[in-house]
């Protein structure tokens, strides 16, 4: 135990000079009852002097967090960056050929893998050159969207829906 951490310092004291001459340990000592929080502790410091005065170290701490914070709630911080990463998926969708590439690679290591099964991989094309022309068309699944909405009118509107099977409960 030669080398000690200092309670009031952030080095290595050798030899224990600052534990032997820093009497908080001692219980001898006079306690001040005015504390907050109930805290009691010395009423003076090491070695029978005055207590520290941390009033301007927290005014300090206290400037920075508030510079701080005015720097976080300004509505400018960031701005570039946001703007920069909408641009980019503004960028991404618009794009007309927005997965196209990914498509046609995984359709090339397809047919890089399967060279002896080559039907399989014409049937793949086939069947994704389908579905591009599907999404490309505007009035997809429009037609399956007004049978739903015409079977659920007919549902809502029909004063006889239903009441076949209520009559069978009752």
């Amino acid at each position: 135990m030669d080398r000690i951490k200092s309670r009031n310092r952030h080095y290595y004291d050798e030899n224990n000079k600052d534990y032997q001459n820093n009497r908080a340990h001692d219980d001898n000592r006079p306690y001040d009852d005015n504390r907050e929080n109930d805290e009691h502790g010395p009423c003076l410091g090491d070695n029978n002097q005055p207590p520290v005065d941390h009033k301007p170290i927290l005014r300090g701490i206290r400037a920075a967090l508030e510079r701080i914070e005015s720097i976080l709630t300004n509505p400018r911080v960031g701005l570039g960056e946001i703007k920069a990463e909408v641009r980019t998926i503004e960028n991404s969708v618009c794009n007309p050929y927005y997965g196209l590439k990914a498509i046609k690679a995984a359709i090339a290591e397809i047919d890089n893998c399967c060279g002896h099964s080559c039907t399989d991989s014409y049937k793949l094309l086939a069947l994704l050159k389908d579905i591009i022309e599907l999404l490309k068309n505007p009035y997809f699944g429009l037609t399956e969207i007004k049978k739903e909405v015409a079977a659920i009118e007919y549902a809502v509107l029909s004063s006889t829906f239903g009441l076949q099977e209520i009559k069978s409960e009752v």
